[in-house]
């Protein structure tokens, strides 16, 4: 077996070399591995997930007793670090540079990435305590948000939150790849409660993926929710002031954001520049969970006349190098409401509709650059997920064929071909932080390129 070192770590497979090159791990003195930042050196929870999968990998491939030490000595580490919760047991994220914006949590992702690891690292040591671990890990999976977990209901079923927010976010890699982790370990270790909550979360997910698909840029959203900006603008030369604010979604009201107290300008609503002028532009953050129920916007505005608001939203074109639809690129402000106000206070309520707002939950982009070369790193993880669950859940086929054969068209739309990106899969980005790959199988022989010697898809 052919592998590569990093310092303080036992070797690991080759084949792996280019993700642990991005990762650039260091060791801490339990042998965990972390990562540099800028205010130190920070334990990165979801790195030990992936190494405890490599160095298992590593035995199961040649007995290798060297490997399988490795493989424990970064569990112990990993369960000295996670803490017991709500009858779970989790690894929190602190609010660091790792998580700058979104408090002390913990991430279904990183989470369903430890079950098969832990579970085989039992299996493998003879030592059950490993196995206890991986269902407490599972039991955190199944905590709803609002007590703090990363469970939400959705349709009957349940949706995994990639990290815990207020409003229903559904990342989509994140769900899928959790589920991947799901399967694997229900199957290996017989827990039916994992079956059944697999079950549910599969049920929701056929649900939800339509609400991913944007036929017209032949691509998917990285997720449902998002911000739109708008603005209000008295038809008069006279300055309105907004006094209070808050969105309304399914049955619940989110509240604008103080200033001085906003903690992720992606992530919360709130007015954008001063609350009084002639023209006051607001970011709203909402989501399309809520289908088909709109949102609307409640505003507490004071005019010292009577007068005409207009109600107008922010627009930019879809932007394959962007993350989001930043308010740097709006290009334009469409008026989609005029509302009468009368002289003092006034309570206004502005609906929000799904027409005029098709970019909400961004379409997902070629930012990520290897190899000095922009690549779609999470459309092309939707697929590969998409197409190992339906192994055994067959209809989520039809959403990974007809999402890699959006792929195909790329090539041939100007908004992806004048922005000199690369239209393929790299096998690099599987592991990016996401692998696909589930712990069963050979990092030499990735799922993906199983799928397209099956089907003889062209690289």
């Amino acid at each position: 077996m052919d592998l590569f070192t990093i310092d303080g770590f036992h070797p690991l497979p080759a084949s792996r070399r280019s993700a642990y090159e991005f990762y650039k791990p260091v060791s801490l003195e339990d042998g965990f591995p972390a990562r540099r930042t800028n205010s130190g050196t920070i334990a990165h929870p979801i790195y030990g997930a992936y190494m405890l999968r490599d160095y298992l990998w590593m035995y199961k491939k040649n007995k290798s007793q060297e490997a399988l030490l490795a493989a424990e000595r970064i569990g112990r580490a990993a369960i000295e670090r996670m803490e017991n919760f709500k009858g779970g047991r989790v690894f929190w994220y602190e609010e660091n540079e790792l998580a700058p914006t979104r408090g002390k949590h913990y991430s279904g992702l990183t989470q369903a990435r430890y079950l098969m690891p832990l579970y085989e690292l039992g299996v493998a040591t003879g030592n059950d305590d490993f196995k206890v671990v991986a269902q407490a890990v599972f039991e955190s999976l199944r905590l709803p948000v609002n007590s703090g977990g990363v469970m939400r209901q959705f349709g009957g079923g349940f949706v995994i939150e990639e990290f815990p927010h207020e409003l229903p976010v559904f990342i989509l890699n994140g769900w899928t790849t959790a589920l991947i982790q799901i399967d694997a370990y229900a199957r290996a270790s017989g827990f039916a409660e994992a079956s059944e909550f697999l079950e549910g979360s599969i049920s929701a997910l056929e649900q939800l993926l339509p609400f991913y698909d944007i036929p017209r840029l032949a691509n998917s959203r990285y997720q449902l929710a998002g911000f739109v900006d708008q603005r209000i603008v008295a038809s008069k030369r006279i300055e309105i002031r907004i006094k209070s604010g808050a969105v309304l979604g399914g049955d619940k009201q989110y509240w604008f954001a103080q200033k001085g107290e906003m903690k992720s300008p992606n992530w919360e609503s709130y007015i954008s520049g001063t609350d009084e002028s002639r023209s006051v532009e607001i970011r709203t953050v909402i989501s399309r969970a809520t289908w088909p129920s709109e949102w609307k916007m409640e505003l507490e505005i004071s005019t010292p006349v009577a007068t005409k608001i207009y109600h107008e939203l922010g627009y930019a074109d879809y932007c394959p190098l962007s993350a989001n639809m930043a308010r740097t690129r709006i290009n334009k402000w469409k008026r989609v409401r005029t509302l009468h106000l009368s002289h003092g206070v006034n309570n206004v309520s502005i609906p929000i509709s799904w027409n005029d707002i098709p970019l909400l939950g961004y379409p997902t982009n070629f930012k990520k650059k290897v190899g000095g070369i922009n690549r779609n790193v999470y459309h092309w993880m939707h697929v590969t997920n998409l197409e190992s669950l339906s192994k055994r859940y067959p209809n989520l086929l039809p959403w990974a064929e007809k999402w890699r054969g959006y792929t195909e068209r790329w090539s041939s739309m100007d908004v992806y071909r004048k922005a000199g990106v690369s239209f393929t899969q790299h096998c690099a980005l599987n592991n990016n932080g996401h692998n696909i790959v589930p712990v069963t199988d050979s990092p030499k022989e990735p799922f993906w390129r199983r799928i397209l010697k099956r089907h003889s898809f062209t690289r």
